[in-house]
């Protein structure tokens, strides 16, 4: 059994590992054991303590120690006052103390839950992380974000409180769903966008000197050689056909639209920043809740126009050997098809026309969404 360590460097001596492997649950106890606790307060949903539950426990009382499990129902329903207070009136019966875990096994919601209650108990009590769902092992178990849902909304009540240790037991993910693991990947791609230049090309964000300078570079280098250059360039390397057109214009892409969404980050209010950053959040977790409401218009409206060039620029692609509706294009006018070349121009129009239809509704819509938040 193969386990990787990944090691979170924290100040304050809040630093922990993340423990990834398979089969991870089942050996969990020695590994808790040596946070140096007494008792383990066990918090996980019915459905995941059916699966996994006395398999944790047994392990946790093998390393000697005194474990409780606490389950509570599973849904979202139990992010509130009321879960909160059966899952700290179980901890408190069951004499966790101040030196003592309590151990969050599950996905996101039992993690936000857990974690909170481990914050609050005792004015803190260290806490473990297991989770059981993809989305929870990428997110919610990893940066400290912990809370309940209000009546007035999600996730108003709550604190960061960064935990001692997460293991993600990745032969937990087999028993999953298909809708659960595209809701995990869908977060893995995000946080792929969020790690991109575009953002430490911002001098608001990135203090030193030498990563803006970088990321600024990268950024120009890939603007400034025209698409049709990228695509030659790639013919040869790989021959003729789409992908390498389609490449060509991912290239530029990034170098265009991380020049213009970089002066969008510039231009943000820096509170929102200043108070993630003054609570312990990291850059990740600083990005997508102080930065990403403020520019996701912006970003939204600058990358539908560059869809809209790009649609125009794959006009272009197939003449150099690129695929894409140039090949046919091209086809066309040397064969002196010249209805199909009308009907060509006018699909092109159309479609640009459309993008922008959809670039104005889709902006407004953000944008108003933005003005009731």
């Amino acid at each position: 059994m193969q386990t990787e360590t990944v090691h979170v460097p924290l100040d304050g001596g809040r630093a922990y590992d993340i423990l990834i492997g398979r089969g991870l649950l089942a050996g969990i106890g020695p590994r808790v054991a040596a946070l140096k606790a007494r008792a383990v307060g066990v918090v996980s949903d019915e459905t995941v303590a059916a699966e996994y539950g006395e398999a944790v426990t047994a392990s946790l009382e093998q390393a000697g120690l005194r474990t409780t499990l606490i389950a509570v129902a599973p849904g979202e329903g139990s992010k509130s006052y009321a879960g909160f207070a059966q899952v700290c009136d179980g901890l408190i019966a069951h004499r966790i103390e101040r030196g003592d875990l309590v151990l969050a096994l599950g996905g996101g919601v039992v993690g936000d839950l857990a974690g909170f209650a481990a914050a609050s108990l005792r004015r803190g009590v260290r806490f473990v992380q297991a989770p059981t769902t993809l989305l929870a092992q990428v997110d919610s178990s990893v940066g400290g974000k912990t809370g309940i849902n209000s009546p007035h909304g999600k996730n108003l009540v709550g604190a960061f409180h960064q935990p001692s240790l997460v293991i993600a037991d990745t032969a937990s993910l087999d028993t999953l769903s298909l809708r659960e693991m595209r809701a995990g990947y869908a977060e893995v791609a995000k946080y792929g966008l969020i790690d991109s230049p575009d953002f430490f090309a911002s001098a608001n964000l990135v203090r030193s000197p030498a990563i803006r300078f970088c990321a600024r570079r990268f950024l120009e280098v890939c603007r400034t050689v025209p698409e049709v250059v990228f695509a030659l360039i790639f013919v040869i390397a790989f021959g003729l056909g789409p992908m390498v057109g389609v490449l060509a214009l991912a290239i530029h892409t990034t170098g265009a639209l991380g020049k213009l969404f970089s002066e969008v980050v510039e231009n943000i209010d820096m509170k929102p920043v200043e108070g993630l950053t003054g609570t312990g959040a990291g850059f990740l977790e600083t990005v997508r809740f102080a930065v990403v409401p403020q520019v996701l218009s912006n970003f939204a409206s600058y990358a539908l126009l560059r869809f809209e060039i790009n649609v125009r620029g794959a006009g272009v692609m197939g003449f150099v050997g690129a695929g894409g509706i140039g090949q046919e294009f091209l086809v066309a006018i040397r064969n002196f098809y010249y209805s199909d070349v009308s009907a060509i121009l006018v699909l092109i129009i159309l479609t640009v026309v459309a993008i922008d239809l959809a670039t104005e509704s889709l902006r407004h819509h953000l944008l108003g969404r933005e003005a009731h938040a």
